[in-house]
């Protein structure tokens, strides 16, 4: 019951970052911008976390905050909305450039904590 709590006391971190990082990149960028920040620096801190924790419950915090923070489900209508628009090209781009730079990162983060 605990580690329940703790991962959604670290998804409501999350999500309340999430929501300030955007707006204050959206007054400045376009709302893609906002979003392949974000998801890129979950995948940067979930690889660091992983790669120096090795406790359950510090681990369950950072994927709740993690899982809060990152915002696939509006990536993926990015996405949708690129291929909707007939925006091939660009939906393609956007969609290997985040997945691949999301793995780089991740990567990276675990290497500098393991």
């Amino acid at each position: 019951m605990l580690a329940c709590l703790i991962f959604i006391l670290g998804t409501g971190i999350g999500a309340v970052c999430r929501f300030t990082l955007t707006n204050l990149f959206k007054q400045r960028h376009h709302g893609q911008i906002a979003t392949f920040i974000v998801n890129l620096s979950g995948c940067f801190i979930g690889g660091l976390i992983l790669g120096c924790s090795s406790s359950l419950l510090p681990i369950l915090l950072i994927l709740g905050f993690i899982g809060g923070l990152t915002t696939y489900s509006t990536f993926n209508s990015e996405i949708a909305n690129a291929l909707w628009g007939l925006k091939f090209k660009n939906a393609i781009l956007y969609l290997l450039i985040s997945y691949g730079d999301g793995l780089l990162l991740c990567y990276l983060g675990y290497s500098l904590t393991n």
